[in-house]
């Protein structure tokens, strides 16, 4: 029986501990405080959570509270709130970068892992695709594997749109974040068209948070890395990549309290 042909050669930067960690965020002047505010605020809320919610109520809540806080936080620095075609974002004050929030997958905020968004995403999260991917291919025409089965116009293409990936570990209650990049979608994708993003040109490894709030610690890449900074080369076989990520979701599904079919709006398919 024929298989599938291994998709193209994609790098994904992964930046992990403290100091390279501050390093990146400071480049984009995104402030730690912010972002670790935000998750721990999502944390607290979440361990509300009783067996009488609802079960998607869960990711509803990562997802709702960790933008509230980011715009809450984000106020005093010219941060604003934005929703465009059911895209919920903040934008900084100088329209250079947005950020938006996801379910992560387990994998999210492991420098070794390979997170995707639990919720499959709409129009609005394939224009950030997009954007992504002329930084990382400039001039070149999108690998087969990136086809968004659409192009955007040029006055649709928008600006870095960071997603905020967080999952809370069902094994020891903490907060798993990173701050990502996202390149493109694999798999199959739903009857709307939306596609699970599971492809990243670069992950900022964000600390780990206790149950109870307070950083916890710092992933770190394998010592024998340089910096804390990895380069993962993956060549991606795209039959073999959505069976297991499909057995994997089926897994977790009753374990993890933050999954859920629906959990991130992405309104515009």
């Amino acid at each position: 029986m024929a298989t599938a042909a291994a998709g193209p050669l994609v790098e994904t930067e992964v930046i992990a501990g403290e100091s390279r960690v501050l390093q990146e965020l400071d480049v984009h002047d995104i402030p730690l405080n912010e972002l670790r505010g935000a998750i721990e605020y999502a944390l607290a809320e979440f361990n509300q959570i009783t067996q009488d919610d609802p079960t998607q109520f869960g990711a509803q809540v990562i997802y709702a509270k960790v933008l509230r806080g980011l715009r809450e936080a984000g106020r005093s620095l010219g941060w604003q709130g934005a929703n465009e075609n059911g895209f919920e974002t903040v934008v900084n004050s100088s329209g250079t970068w947005a950020i938006t929030a996801a379910n992560g997958s387990p994998g999210t905020g492991d420098p070794d892992g390979q997170p995707s968004t639990r919720a499959p995403k709409g129009r609005m999260s394939k224009k950030a695709m997009v954007k992504a991917q002329q930084m990382v291919f400039p001039g070149m025409p999108r690998p087969a594997i990136f086809d968004l089965n659409e192009d955007l116009s040029n006055d649709e293409r928008g600006i870095e749109t960071f997603f905020l990936l967080m999952r809370v570990s069902p094994a020891d209650g903490c907060a798993y974040a990173e701050l990502s990049l996202p390149l493109g979608p694999i798999g199959s994708r739903d009857r709307d068209g939306r596609v699970q993003i599971s492809i990243w040109s670069k992950r900022t490894i964000l600390p780990v948070i206790g149950p109870g709030g307070g950083v916890l610690r710092w992933p770190e890449t394998s010592p024998t890395e340089d910096r804390g900074a990895r380069v993962d080369a993956i060549e991606v076989d795209v039959a073999r990549r959505r069976q297991g990520r499909d057995e994997r979701f089926q897994r977790s599904t009753s374990a993890d309290r933050s999954n859920a079919s629906s959990d991130d709006q992405d309104g515009a398919s």
